[in-house]
């Protein structure tokens, strides 16, 4: 493969401002069971190769699923770049082409993969576990991904990859005269080996399933306006939904209108704009161990730094790439991403954390008069610009002069993003903060799903509506 491309850049040398290839190889595992007995496994596998290639200032790409369709695939851009040199946008003419070679692997754990086998004993096994004590359902699924990336450009730069993932998901249903109460993990996903997240899934099963049983018999979630603390696998989507996708260069220059939505963001407030309040630090580090979206290099070949993205509440960069950094001269970060071998890389979030702060856990319950603390989330909604929200989270307890109280069900809240940012008032301590992520991140046309990591702590926010039911 490697001695494909190299020989493909040799016969084309000259024939193009710049061409890059990268090759790409994918494979996913996923594994399920139900009520203790286990599923059929599905394994699939892509691979193919992405083409990009500059030409009088035109940038044009496409992929082919083996390297000999290259050299057809290189005259069909050529064609198409000529094409569409008339109708002009942006002419990438002056744009720094990537220069850097380097090479990521994802960090794993000393145990050695488990087979299919050992996947699908366990997993019965804590289907098992969770259904116990009278529960209604219960279900235990994990996912396994392998990628491996190769890329070369005519600049002589020349990047491997090697990313290894996986997901598991476990969940309680409780049932109760007709009404039923699900509790989950909320799909952990990270950068390790499944044998890394089976660690701690026997106790995760155990607590899963006496929460879902609390869950049948609690009250319902008043509806009232109280301050608010989030657990880190509701607050990572907060971040994901309202600090994300609003920031995404490529989303505030229009390209996602038609589709995902626009922002309420303009390139104006890059700089200037106070996000959140003082407390307030966000990152971008796809250099963060373990976390679902790490790596070296972004998609088209530039190296991947942490960088504030947010910092003491004010904005200073966005989440773009170079190719949306060179559209509008604002500072971005190395963030464009493909889903697949025929994709191009668009602009989009990778780790985005938010920044430790001093509170401990105790510390921020303790200064909470009358509020509610709720973990996992259930559902979402935000409107197309992400100005408002309104998340449901599985579980919550209620806050009464500074002690954690009962549990309540169907927990939902809502607000609108700057405002609520600006109600955080607490940031919880290192110790509270925990790794998140998601494998779905659905964006662009085509469509392109892409994995995506947070970590974030538990934070707490002033005058906050809340309200029972579902979402």
């Amino acid at each position: 493969m490697k001695q494909h491309i190299e020989e493909f850049l040799v016969q084309h040398q000259g024939q193009a401002d710049s061409i890059s290839v990268t090759h790409i190889l994918d494979e996913t595992q996923y594994y399920q069971a139900r009520k203790g007995t286990a599923d059929p496994y599905s394994i699939g596998t892509t691979e193919g190769f992405f083409l990009e290639v500059q030409t009088d200032g035109v940038k044009v790409y496409g992929g082919a699923p083996s390297a000999q369709q290259l050299p057809a695939l290189f005259e069909t851009l050529q064609a198409r770049a000529k094409a569409l040199k008339p109708h002009q946008l942006i002419d990438f003419s002056n744009q720094n082409l990537p220069q850097t070679s380097g090479h990521y692997q994802s960090a794993k754990s000393c145990a050695e993969t488990l087979s299919p086998r050992a996947i699908q004993d366990a997993l019965c096994e804590y289907s098992h576990t969770l259904l116990n004590g009278g529960l209604f359902a219960s279900d235990a699924s994990c996912f396994q991904i392998h990628r491996e990336s190769f890329s070369m450009h005519s600049s002589g730069a020349v990047i491997t990859q090697t990313m290894d993932a996986s997901a598991l998901h476990l969940s309680a249903t409780a049932e109760k005269d007709g009404e039923t109460q699900t509790r989950s993990n909320g799909f952990k996903s990270l950068q390790v080996p499944i044998e890394h997240q089976f660690q701690d899934a026997k106790d995760a099963c155990v607590r899963i399933r006496e929460q879902a049983l609390e869950l049948i018999n609690a009250e319902n979630c008043p509806n009232t306006t109280l301050d608010l603390v989030l657990a880190p696998d509701q607050l990572y989507l907060q971040v994901h939904e309202s600090i994300g996708h609003p920031l995404e260069l490529d989303r505030i220059l229009g390209d996602e209108r038609n589709y995902a939505g626009f922002s309420f963001i303009n390139l104006e407030d890059i700089g200037t704009l106070t996000y959140g309040s003082p407390l307030l630090n966000v990152t971008f580090d796809p250099s963060a161990a373990s976390e679902m979206a790490s790596y070296g290099f972004d998609d088209t070949g530039l190296k991947a730094e942490p960088l504030h993205i947010i910092k003491d509440g004010q904005l200073v960069r966005a989440l773009g790439g170079s190719d949306s950094q060179y559209r509008c001269d604002v500072p971005g970060v190395a963030c464009a991403r493909q889903t697949a071998w025929n994709r191009a890389p668009i602009d989009r979030m990778a780790n985005l954390n938010i920044e430790p702060g001093s509170s401990t856990f105790d510390e921020i319950i303790a200064s909470i008069e009358n509020g509610i603390y709720m973990e996992t989330n259930r559902s979402w909604s935000i409107d197309d610009y992400r100005r408002k929200f309104q998340f449901g989270a599985e579980y919550a307890r209620l806050i009464k002069n500074g002690k954690l109280g009962a549990v309540v069900k169907n927990p939902n809240y809502r607000g609108t993003t700057l405002p609520f940012w600006h109600s955080l008032s607490h940031v919880g301590n290192a110790d509270t903060k925990k790794p998140w992520g998601t494998l779905w991140c659905g964006k662009g046309e085509p469509n392109q799903v892409v994995r995506v990591g947070h970590a974030v702590p538990v934070c707490a926010f002033r005058g906050v509506e809340v309200f029972g039911g579902a979402a």
